[in-house]
């Protein structure tokens, strides 16, 4: 059960931008019940003119497994809105401690470089078209040799 509140604070224009830029400042306690929710918010106001969705989760007090994930599935440019950028803000070790806590010993490290990536700042301007990577053909595999029948 998701115990979790959200805060919305929005702007028609910030110094340097053309568009709306919107802020949701999260608190409680986030779990892969919450992720859904966040992302259609997000959604609804890329679709409202949004360029720029921030996850403030500075007032998170603590994350499960499937939350943290989902956050950092979040991030980036959204699939059906590919001029809106999400990102997450505020990250704090604490509020992984659980997690971290239970997690095996092999599985540490991985959940470890989740909270990193989620702490790294995100350096994507919604202002500037997705760069698509090219096409890579797809490796050519030589024919088998023919076989044969050997001369008897």
């Amino acid at each position: 059960m998701s115990r979790i509140t959200v805060t919305r604070t929005s702007s028609s224009r910030w110094v340097g931008e053309h568009h709306r830029k919107t802020i949701f400042v999260l608190g409680g306690a986030v779990d892969g019940a919450a992720i859904p929710a966040l992302r259609a918010r997000t959604e609804s106001e890329a679709r409202e003119g949004s360029t720029r969705v921030v996850l403030d989760i500075r007032a998170i007090v603590s994350c499960d497994r499937a939350g943290l994930l989902g956050l950092v599935r979040l991030r980036g440019r959204l699939e059906a809105h590919p001029d809106c950028v999400v990102d997450v803000v505020g990250a704090r070790w604490p509020q992984f401690a659980d997690i971290l806590a239970r997690e095996a010993a092999e599985g540490v490290d991985t959940l470890q470089g989740t909270v990193r990536e989620l702490r790294r700042p995100l350096m994507i301007d919604p202002h500037r078209a997705p760069i698509v990577a090219p096409q890579v053909p797809a490796p050519r595999t030589a024919a088998p040799p023919e076989m044969r029948p050997a001369d008897s």
